[in-house]
């Protein structure tokens, strides 16, 4: 148990991390891509998954897009996710042990998503556990997305806890490269990138949740601590 005047904190990312929305977020991509009358292939959605949406948009349409535009496609492609979630939520392996296993262990808990609040809202509305989840991030609260460390930073905030003693767990580069630029410890989970993507940014990758406890973050935090 870790005592109060240690206190550490576990921001996890959203997709990828807690959902296995990979397969989702294509589909709905794909979805409001045709409705628009260009197709997104596979391999272009996998070489843009963990971009912002704007980034990504402007990078599959084929001309110049208005913010209007912009906007009623972001609006579109969310509730089109959100909608395939419902029917079954696709919950990562381990996430709910893993969230019990480190509250019991006194860790603050937050969630960082570059999604947008209705998103994080469905989360925790299906999630195992998610009443230990104390602080939430979401593209509403942000001017800056992943890479930006701003996610973390202001999900630390939220937690009243220094980022240095933060542990992040993400599955994407950006998002590792974001909890690096905020100062915290980096967990990498395979499956959206590959290991050898991922360990460029990570203090330690991982191919399962159910690889990590509290004991193994409680080190790489001290770590971070003490390296500071």
């Amino acid at each position: 148990m870790i005592s109060l005047s240690e206190k550490y904190a576990v921001i996890f990312d959203m997709d990828g991390v807690l959902v296995d929305s990979y397969e989702p977020h294509y589909i709905s991509w794909a979805d409001t891509c045709n409705i628009r009358g260009f197709p997104v292939t596979r391999d272009n959605f996998a070489r843009l998954f963990g971009r912002s949406f704007r980034a990504f948009a402007e990078a599959l349409s084929p001309r110049p897009l208005t913010e209007t535009e912009l906007q009623e496609w972001y609006d579109q492609k969310e509730l089109r996710y959100r909608e395939i979630i419902e029917r079954d939520f696709p919950e990562i392996d381990g996430a709910g042990n893993l969230i019990k296993n480190l509250h019991d262990a006194g860790f603050l808990l937050g969630v960082a998503s570059s999604g947008p609040r209705d998103n994080v809202e469905c989360l925790l509305k299906h999630l195992t556990y998610a009443e230990y989840i104390s602080a939430t991030i979401s593209a509403n609260e942000t001017t800056q997305t992943k890479p930006h460390p701003d996610p973390f930073l202001h999900c630390a905030l939220k937690l009243g806890i220094n980022p240095e003693k933060c542990v992040i767990i993400e599955d994407s580069v950006y998002g590792l490269q974001a909890g690096r630029a905020a100062g915290m410890a980096t967990v990498g989970l395979t499956g959206t990138s590959s290991e050898q993507e991922l360990s460029a940014y990570s203090d330690l990758v991982v191919h399962s949740l159910r690889c990590l406890d509290s004991d193994i973050i409680q080190k790489l935090a001290i770590s971070r601590v003490n390296n500071h």
